[in-house]
């Protein structure tokens, strides 16, 4: 796995936290936080995958990876469909641009087998 996908990964996470900060004190209601907090766990269950899969060449493994980050995106997505309107913008194209990421990480990822 590239250095380059888990560094995109990471950075996902350091802007999905500021979000959730910034939506915690604006008051966003708690399902959806929750919702937020699972994408970010997801992300970080991810990130902690890749890392080990860089030192074996394991398809399955790494295809898997890419499932759950897809499903994280899925629940970026359906935030962003639900609780844009309760949003401060920033927060919103934050949400919007780890949700492009993450849709697009996860495709290249499950698409292709894992290079050591």
């Amino acid at each position: 796995m590239k250095d380059s996908t888990i560094q995109i990964l990471q950075n996902n996470m350091s802007c999905l936290h500021q979000v959730i900060s910034t939506n915690t004190q604006n008051g966003l209601h708690g399902n959806l936080l929750d919702v937020l907090a699972l994408s970010f766990n997801l992300l970080n269950m991810s990130n902690n995958e890749l890392i080990q899969l860089q030192q074996q060449q394991d398809s399955l493994s790494c295809h898997s990876v890419g499932l759950v980050i897809q499903q994280c995106s899925a629940l970026l997505w359906m935030v962003l469909e639900y609780a844009s309107a309760q949003m401060e913008q920033s927060s919103v194209d934050k949400l919007a641009d780890i949700y492009l990421h993450t849709h697009y990480l996860a495709r290249s990822i499950s698409g292709t087998p894992c290079p050591s």
